[in-house]
């Protein structure tokens, strides 16, 4: 049983049965943001809102979402405090980038509306460039850039894809009033679940390599961690996390942070994703690959001994596939080939079927591979084989 007092809020898209398990198995008072969130069990410790955040303004425990959906929730009764502050700057790109710019001096970054991007003068940004929501989610809305020709095909698919996408996130999750154009930086991608503990100290639970199909891919497609990607990255990501931590004196607070390493190894943080790990539950990953409970390691202020962890592994990998509907307007499919899709893999570890009529998505898929050519076919695949429309 964990001793420390701590809660957690759950709300949509996802709340997967490896975290309702943890919760159930230590009576964590939960509370439920979405009376529309389907839940596979109800013996949960659930307390009502007015009550969880008296409670927690009693004790402030360390606190944990699974969602920024429930960002709404914790702005709303703890508006005004440090937690808000501080997350409301985490989850936007340009104040963060801001905040940070005493770490990244020589890292362009310009913010602008969404009524200007039609209006500004392209010939003055800095190519290649990034241009994504400020608050945003899923890499949604994100595009690579390379020249001026290309800046106006971007503004014009970017439209299309609002129209797609908007109202599926609430605004402060995904926001498109607001944009970040900021300098590309050419390196390998990286996820990283953390948290800060009780004494401001960084703690690695996870590291995922994020693969593209090229350098115009922005898509979440794959990602995988394992033996190596925890071995050659840990130190340097520890480092760049103390950093951070101490400009925004961090205490208990769970963060999922992406960066990018150049090929001299200069690491660059991309986004802060805060009060929570990687979204849709994929932080699970860590269990299979690990023997990993992230939740509880956090909860407990514990940290891995990956020494001890890596000492016998095997050089495997434990790859996260986000399968999505490939831009096919949800409306239009009428189902998915789940069996011809999942018999691409040779071993798979989780397998979750998402709405996607609601979202975005037809599944998650966790999986072992022992070859990276594995994890480069379904990177290169066309998903639209697989729905039925």
């Amino acid at each position: 049983m964990i001793r420390r007092v701590f809660m957690i809020i759950l709300d949509k898209p996802y709340v997967s049965s490896f975290l309702i398990e943890t919760l159930q198995q230590h009576q964590i008072p939960v509370l439920i943001n979405n009376e529309n969130l389907s839940l596979e069990s109800k013996t949960l410790n659930e307390i009502e809102e007015e009550r969880f955040f008296t409670a927690f303004k009693s004790a402030l425990p360390p606190l944990l979402t699974n969602s920024e959906n429930a960002l709404s929730m914790i702005y709303k009764h703890l508006e005004g405090t440090e937690l808000v502050k501080t997350t409301q700057i985490l989850k936007d790109k340009a104040e963060f980038r801001k905040k940070t710019s005493q770490l990244y001096p020589d890292l362009y970054f310009k913010e602008v509306t969404r009524d200007q991007l039609t209006q500004i003068n392209s010939k003055e940004i800095n190519y290649p460039c990034i241009l994504k929501p400020a608050v945003g989610f899923f890499s949604m809305g994100v595009y690579k850039i390379d020249n001026e020709k290309e800046w106006f095909a971007a503004i014009q698919q970017l439209e299309e894809e609002i129209a797609q996408v908007e109202g599926v996130y609430p605004d402060y999750v995904m926001d498109t009033a607001k944009f970040l154009i900021e300098q590309y930086i050419d390196g390998e991608e990286f996820a990283v679940d953390a948290y800060y503990d009780e004494s401001g100290n960084p703690v690695i639970l996870n590291v995922l390599k994020h693969l593209f199909a090229g350098d115009k891919d922005t898509s979440d497609r794959v990602y995988y961690t394992g033996k190596k990607v925890i071995q050659e990255n840990k130190k340097a990501f520890l480092k760049e996390l103390q950093a951070i931590g101490e400009i925004f004196e961090l205490r208990n607070y769970p963060i999922h942070i992406e960066f990018r390493v150049t090929d001299r190894g200069q690491i660059f943080p991309i986004e802060i994703n805060p009060l929570r790990f990687a979204g849709w539950c994929t932080t699970d990953i860590a269990s299979y690959a690990f023997g990993i409970n992230p939740y509880e390691y956090y909860l407990t202020n514990k940290a891995p001994d990956w020494d001890t962890i890596l000492k016998n592994m095997e050089d495997r990998f434990y790859s996260i596939t986000v399968a999505d509907t490939s831009g096919v307007p949800q409306s239009e499919i009428n189902s998915v080939d789940y069996e011809g899709f999942l018999s691409l893999y040779n071993k798979v570890l989780a397998f979750r079927k998402i709405d996607f009529k609601e979202y975005p998505v037809f599944a998650f898929v966790f999986a072992e591979m022992t070859e990276i050519e594995e994890m480069n076919r379904i990177l290169e695949l066309d998903l639209k084989e697989y729905i039925v429309e």
